[in-house]
Order: structure tokens, then C-alpha cells, then sequence
């Protein structure tokens, strides 16, 4: 089927067809069509009243490229959507069922225009924005730019024709995975250059505690360092002519953002920040969008750096709801940011927002954590890896219909931060391996009496956040022995174990025990929320209690179970009986994790603060310990006499054992546990103080692996 090189302008009703510039007009009201919707409708209109199959549109609108159907059935809805056209009682555009779609209103006739024109881009905003004005060109100090706008120019010209007519990969059952790095310590961040011939990435040299950023020759294999200062180097990128490296680097109290050139140099710093989560440059190189925050006291945004004048622009400051965002990403037309929103118990989406400013609009509904994120060369679709298994999947970005297609279902590597290629055939990925131990202290006299000691020994999968019992005879705890992330039960020897679960659970459930050990409350991720589970030990019989919430832990005796809820909109703390029955809400200024004092009293921890809190008999809260860090909210236990909690020093990397005794209202610090640091949140104490269960992280390390979608 070939259509005709001049197509008409046409009449449908009151609408009017007009081609050249992709609109249709009514009276009023005029609306901009993307080229390949307009293409999809000028097809329908040359056969009107006849049925265009869908293999013919893909040729006619879609010659040479690769797309799925659902590019096909997006230009439909689209079309749909702007006459307002319902597929029920259609009265413009007809499906029909198996074969394909059909015009059924007459079109006549006005004018014609020349199609051979006309450009095919990626899709645009549904709303038309007026793009940031551009600045006048400077040249970045330190670096030879000189040349940019030239290379702008050949840049896109390829951009044109090799990344935006890419053939998109097909679902794979097997994935080629071949290995890009294999030295000791770690290799992060990696990047493709423009013309795929160069990979950038960040090495770590544990032992010497030094960040490099790396140039690999993908022909000869070749690598070379293009920095030399010891800070902490992230997010890597290529400018777009391929001939600079933008990245981030810091320490723990700033972040920057710099560039380097690829032939090695200067570091030249452009900016500033308190913290940066992710980096990426215009297409046409004169922008860098990052996330991140400016100062200690300043909420994440997502903000645009102009290389000429170095100023930052906020396009999305902190939404509700929102606790950090991460992975910024550029269309490759330039008029979309694709970014990563993160909430509070690490529940993370895909957002979009025009980078001429706008409403942020969600793409995913995923509610699992993310860990990469990047956009097809089409601009129709983003890329990510998600849910424990790191598992790659695509989502079209503007047909809010479609649902997320699972790339590759067998994988099976732990991978981060996923880079696709020009070509879009390639993906490179971090691969992380991890084995994590449970250790048991032995302490007594304000001291440990033993060096840790493992507590399984035959797993060469990762067990974590072990729980005792109250008896002391028995203790909870995670692992992926069994391949997916369980509930298990041990002895104290670690040689009789038992699976309670098989409902592959979020890696950082929590749970707790009963007073009577005869049950265990669990939390479960499951369809995007968390629900509370209890189970029966003996006969593994479990029921859910509580449909919105975290953190369960049992009243002392065993009446009640408090947990963490935001179905007030703000994490609180709550409990409900532990047969089930009517929750109670019990904090008004924020909640995490709870537990009762044997005097019972209530001391809470907050999801955003440092500290733990006590709830007075007024129901006032309290500060009781300041020096619990934000990031150990879950990792302290109430005892007969105290609490044990996590004590971390601004200038020590490892954290402390301390305890502060309800009777005098103070603290002691129990004991270093360096070299035995933790990373998995988790710690559990006997009744008697006398022993202490934490997760070690036995095995980490990271390397970059490239995979080949194929056809």
C-alpha cells in the first residue's frame, strides 16, 4: 500500500484536517497532533470506509522503524481522545475487531499540502509549553568548549537518524550477559559514549578509599583514569558530541557537579549542592539536569543547570507525599525530564515533567523500589529496573493505558543504575553481589565477652534482621535461601530451621515476636501497600491484621500490636488488638516504629528526625535520646532497664552499641562494633541484656555487565 506524496487538507464535520502542521481546527479550538498520529489519521482518511489493517499503518507510518502495537493503539486513543470519539459508539474511528481500524465519517476535500516535508519526532507534551529562553553562549572556564556549538550541530544530525529511529528490543527469555569490568573493588555508574565505541564509570579502590572516574575503549579494551582527586565521584556522562565528562564528586558534607574532558585535565567545577542523587545532559548540551538539595535545610527538587550561565532553575520542587527523588533522565527531544519520586518507606515511581515547566505527571505504579532509569531512543518509552529481583522493564510514557513489559523475566543479577544504548539493542548495568551473615555478640560488664560468631553456617545466601524470641530459645529471621526473600524460624544453634512463609517479601520487612512466642507479626509489600501478617509458629496458619501499615511489634502483654500507618496522610503510630478489631491512633506529629516500656509507657521514632520520642501520660511527646540517627529508626530494642540503640559519631563510620537507662536518664556507650559494621537494618538483644544478634555484610561487590537485547 503506498500513499500518495501530496496528501489534502480535509473537512470531517466541523473539524478541519490540516496536515503540513499536524493540527486539527473546530471553530475555536485548535489541537497539535504528534506527526505519527497525524500520519496514522491522513492513512485512515485515504481509505475512508474501508478497513486499514494494522500491519499496513505500521508500514505507512512506521516504515523501517521497530515499534510495538502499543505505539500503534496510543496514536488511536490519541485521535480518539481529540474528537472526542468514544471505541464504544464510535463516530469517527471504527476498530475493528482482529483486523484493524476503519474511518467512518466522510472527509472532504479543502486543499493539499506536501507530505515528503514533513519530520518525524519523538512524542511531545500533550500541552504545549514555551521552552526556557536560551541563554547567549559562554565558554566553560578550563575546558575546550570552544567547539560545542559545531558539534551540536553534526550531533543531532546524527541524533536525528541513529538514536530517535532506534529499534526498540524484543522480550527476551534469556539475557547475554557479558562482563565490562573484573578489578578488585568497585565499578559503578556506567555510561555510553554518543557513538558507542566508549563506556565512562566511576572505579572504587576500597582499600585506598579512592574514586576514579574511568574511559574504556569497548574496541581495544583499553581503560584510562580521567581524575585523580580522592572524593567521592558519581553519575558520569557524556556531553552529546561525546568529547567532555560531566559528573558529580564530594564528601559527606557537599556535592558538586563537574566536568572533565575526555582526553583527561582539569576538574571544573560548575556548582555547589549539599547533596546530588543523579545527573544528565540536554540534547542539545546546554543544560544539566540534576536532583538533589541545596543545603542541609532545603527540600529534594529537580533542578536545570545552564552551562552558560551556571545558574540552576527549580522545575519540581517537594511534593506531597514525596521524601527524596533520584535518577533524572532527559528525552532525547529535550522536552521531558523522566525522574524517580521516593517516599518515605522507599515506595518509588516514575514521573515526567516538560522541562518548560508543568505538573509532574506519574508514569509507573509500581510502589516497589527502582534502582535505574532511563529513556528508549524513541522518546516514546522509559527503562528501569525494579522489585527485589532488579528485573528490567519498559513503560510507555505517554499511553497512560499500557502496562510495564518485562524485558527480560530470567535474568537473575542484582543490578543498578542502567544505562541504554544510542543503538537501543545494549543496556549496561552495575551487577552487585551481596552475601550478609547474622552474628551473635556475647556481652556482659558494659563489654563483649566473645568475637562474633556466625550463626548459620551452610547458607551461601544472604539471612538478615534476626529477631530472638522472648524465651531466647528460638529467633526469627529473612533470607533468599529458599530463591525469593522468606520468614524463617532457627535454634539457637542455627541448625534446625523452618520457612514460615513463601509470599516473597520485601527485602526490609520487619516483624516481631509475641510475648508467648507462639506467633510472629510480619509486614508484607504486596500490590503497592503494606500490610501487617500474623503467623502461628507450630502450624504456619497466618491471616492479615492491618491493611496499611509497618513496623509491628507486640504490647507487653500481648493485647495489642502497634505499628506505623500513613492512612491519616502522615506516618503515625497506631495499634490495633492482636486478634484484629479497630485501630487507634496514637501520635499526631509523626511515627515509625514503637515500643512499650515495662512501666508502660510508649517510645516512638520518627520516619524524618533523629532521636526517640516518649509519650507522656498527656499524650505529649517527649524527646528522650537525641543521639539516634535518622537512619537507625528501627534499630533500637527496649529492655527491663533501658534501651539499647544505635549511637553514630559525625566522624566515626561505625556505629556504637549504647544504652540509656531509664533510671538515671542517661547514656554509656556498650561497644564499637568496628570492623563488625552493620548495613541492614535490625538489631536484637536477649531479655537480660546478654546477647546481641546483627546482620554483617559478609561479601559486596560490583562490576559492570553489558546486555545484548537482540531480536
Amino acid at each position: 500500500m503506498q500513499s500518495s506524496n501530496n496528501a489534502t487538507v480535509f473537512r470531517i464535520g466541523e473539524w478541519i484536517i490540516e496536515g503540513n502542521s499536524n493540527r486539527i481546527v473546530k471553530n475555536d479550538l485548535e489541537i497539535k497532533l504528534e506527526p505519527k498520529v497525524m500520519q496514522v489519521l491522513l492513512c485512515l482518511i485515504e481509505h475512508q470506509g474501508k478497513t486499514v489493517s494494522k500491519d499496513d499503518l505500521f508500514v505507512q507510518v512506521w516504515a523501517g522503524i521497530y515499534v510495538t502495537e502499543n505505539s500503534l493503539n496510543r496514536s488511536i486513543s490519541l485521535l480518539r481522545k481529540a474528537f472526542d470519539d468514544d471505541p464504544q459508539n464510535p463516530r469517527f474511528i471504527e476498530t475493528i475487531s482482529k483486523k484493524g481500524y476503519r474511518l467512518i465519517v466522510a472527509a472532504e476535500k479543502v486543499g493539499e499540502v506536501n507530505l515528503n516535508g514533513q519530520k518525524n519526532s519523538p512524542p511531545v507534551a500533550r500541552i504545549e509549553k514555551t521552552p526556557p529562553p536560551e541563554k547567549p553562549a559562554r565558554l566553560l572556564l578550563g575546558i575546550a568548549l570552544t567547539s560545542l556549538s559545531v558539534a551540536i550541530v553534526s550531533f543531532l544530525g546524527w541524533y536525528s537518524t541513529s538514536k530517535v529511529e532506534a529499534n526498540l528490543p524484543a522480550v527476551k527469555t534469556f539475557a547475554e550477559i557479558k562482563p565490562i569490568t573484573a578489578t578488585q573493588g568497585f565499578e559503578r555508574y556506567p555510561a555510553f559514549s554518543p557513538d558507542q565505541r566508549k563506556i565512562v564509570y566511576v572505579g572504587v579502590d576500597r582499600q585506598k578509599d579512592r574514586w576514579r572516574i574511568f574511559l574504556k575503549d569497548c574496541e581495544t579494551n583499553q581503560r584510562k583514569a580521567l581524575t585523580t582527586s580522592p572524593e567521592v565521584k558519581r553519575y558520569p556522562r557524556f556531553s552529546p558530541d561525546g568529547k567532555n565528562i560531566a559528573f558529580t564528586k564530594g564528601t559527606d558534607e557537599w556535592a558538586g557537579i563537574f566536568i572533565v574532558p575526555i582526553t583527561g585535565g582539569e576538574e571544573v567545577e560548575l556548582i555547589k549542592s549539599k547533596i546530588i542523587y543523579g545527573l544528565d545532559w540536554s540534547p542539545d548540551g546546554k543544560w544539566l539536569v540534576y536532583t538533589g538539595k541545596a543545603s542541609a535545610a532545603d527540600p529534594f527538587s529537580v533542578y536545570l543547570l545552564s552551562l552558560d550561565t551556571r545558574q540552576t532553575h527549580q522545575l519540581v520542587t517537594r511534593e506531597a507525599g514525596a521524601y527524596l527523588y533520584k535518577y533524572p533522565a532527559f528525552s532525547p527531544d529535550g522536552k521531558w525530564i523522566a525522574y524517580c519520586r521516593v517516599d518515605a518507606i522507599k515506595n518509588q515511581d516514575v514521573f515526567v515533567v516538560p522541562v518548560a515547566g508543568g505538573k509532574p505527571r506519574r508514569v509507573t505504579a509500581e510502589n516497589k523500589e527502582i534502582y535505574g532509569l532511563d529513556w528508549s531512543p524513541d522518546g516514546e518509552s522509559v527503562y528501569y529496573n525494579s522489585d527485589h529481583r532488579r528485573n528490567i522493564y519498559r513503560q510507555n510514557v505517554f499511553d497512560i493505558e499500557s502496562k510495564p513489559q518485562l524485558l527480560i523475566p530470567n535474568m537473575n543479577i542484582t543490578s543498578e543504575h542502567l544505562d541504554i544504548s544510542p543503538n537501543g539493542q545494549h543496556v549496561l548495568l552495575e551487577q552487585w553481589t551481596y552475601l550478609t551473615n547474622i552474628y551473635e555478640i556475647v556481652l556482659g560488664d558494659g563489654d563483649i565477652k566473645t568475637e562474633p560468631q556466625k550463626l548459620i553456617s551452610s547458607s551461601n545466601r544472604s539471612d538478615w534482621n534476626a529477631q530472638l524470641s522472648p524465651s531466647g530459645k528460638w529467633f526469627a529471621f529473612l533470607s533468599n535461601r529458599s530463591g525469593s526473600n522468606e520468614l524463617w524460624i532457627s535454634d539457637n544453634e542455627g541448625s534446625h530451621l523452618t520457612r514460615l512463609t513463601s509470599l516473597d517479601l520485601f527485602y526490609e520487612s520487619t516483624h516481631g515476636w509475641s510475648p508467648d512466642g507462639q506467633t510472629i507479626a510480619f509486614t508484607q509489600h504486596k500490590n503497592g501497600n503494606y500490610e501487617i501478617h500474623t503467623i502461628n509458629t507450630q502450624d504456619k496458619s497466618s491471616k492479615r491484621l492491618v491493611k496499611n501499615g509497618v513496623n509491628p511489634v507486640y504490647s507487653r502483654d500481648g493485647q495489642w500490636i502497634y505499628f506505623a500507618s500513613n492512612r491519616s496522610g502522615a506516618w503515625q503510630i497506631w495499634k490495633i488488638p492482636a486478634m484484629g478489631g479497630t485501630a487507634a491512633r496514637l501520635t499526631q506529629n509523626g511515627g515509625w516504629r514503637a515500643g512499650e516500656a515495662p512501666d508502660g509507657r510508649l517510645y516512638f521514632s520518627k520516619p524524618d528526625h533523629p532521636g526517640i520520642w516518649r509519650l507522656d501520660d498527656r499524650s505529649q511527646e517527649v524527646l528522650i535520646i537525641k543521639e539516634s540517627s535518622e537512619y537507625d529508626n528501627t534499630n533500637w530494642r527496649i529492655l527491663k532497664e533501658g534501651i539499647f540503640f544505635i549511637k553514630r559519631m559525625e566522624k566515626n563510620k561505625y556505629p556504637l552499641i549504647a544504652f540509656y537507662e531509664f533510671s538515671g536518664k542517661s547514656i554509656r556507650e556498650i561497644t564499637n562494633l568496628k570492623p563488625h559494621s552493620f548495613r541492614i537494618r535490625g538489631i536484637s538483644l536477649a531479655a537480660n541484656a546478654s546477647r546481641l544478634l546483627f546482620t554483617r555484610v559478609d561479601r559486596r561487590e560490583c562490576n559492570i555487565v553489558q546486555i545484548e537485547f537482540g531480536n
